[in-house]
């Protein structure tokens, strides 16, 4: 595997375990003690971070070195499997700073509320 290629994958990776964990870029930078550009281009797979970083990061994160470094997405192995659309949805709200509240109040809503809010929403449609 190239370079090129394991740069995207660990951004892709990146990507999706700091929205699924609630957290942004910034918080990676407090973090890691990164400069924001350096940040951005571990993101969009520029560069790739050097391997005590890594292990920082999956430290940080919970998960280990090789959920950011394998393409288990494709290949099916990913233990938090969701469909393409569910989880780019997550991703977008998780994103976006006019969302993230959202997001995140999401996480402690209790069934009954989501069933009210879900009716509400429902009839603001209609």
């Amino acid at each position: 595997m190239s370079e090129g290629e394991i740069k995207k994958i660990f951004a892709k990776n990146l990507t999706f375990y700091l929205a699924l964990r609630g957290k942004s870029q910034k918080d990676l930078i407090d973090f890691i003690k990164v400069s924001s550009s350096t940040a951005s281009n571990w993101c969009t797979g520029q560069k790739l971070p050097r391997m005590d970083k890594i292990q920082s990061i999956s430290n940080w994160l919970n998960i280990e070195n090789s959920d950011l470094l394998e393409n288990k997405l494709a290949l099916g192995q990913h233990p938090y499997q969701i469909d393409h659309e569910l989880r780019d949805i997550a991703l977008f709200l998780a994103e976006n700073p006019e969302y993230k509240q959202i997001f995140h109040a999401l996480k402690n809503i209790d069934k009954e509320d989501i069933t009210r809010v879900t009716s509400m929403i429902d009839n603001i449609k209609k």
